[in-house]
């Protein structure tokens, strides 16, 4: 199936671009005025600064007040153990950047 899938792939005409951008009104379709309409996209929603307080934000989330605790944990060695010891090597690291190797 993936030779399939790597056939099909390496036939395609079609490349993946980034469509035209509309920004104010105006249509953009050159690169670097779509760079900056993503850069500027990407600097308003993944900035440091917040206009609400945490309440204002649970209640357009519709969070709960207090969020349910986790009231006992049981950790083993050989709990740990066999988790350690089904991590595949050659898999991809882990967000936090923690490889099984």
């Amino acid at each position: 199936m993936k030779k399939f899938w790597t056939f099909i792939k390496h036939k395609r005409s079609d490349v993946s671009k980034i469509p035209p951008l509309k920004s104010n009104g105006t249509l953009h379709s050159e690169p670097t005025d779509k760079a900056d309409i993503l850069n500027g996209q990407f600097q308003k929603a993944f900035s440091d600064k917040t206009t609400i307080t945490e309440k204002e934000f649970k209640e357009q989330c519709n969070m709960p007040g207090k969020s349910e605790q986790i009231l006992d944990i049981n950790i083993t060695e050989n709990g740990v153990y066999k988790l350690l010891n089904n991590l595949h090597p050659n898999k991809a690291a882990w967000p936090e950047k923690i490889t099984p190797r």
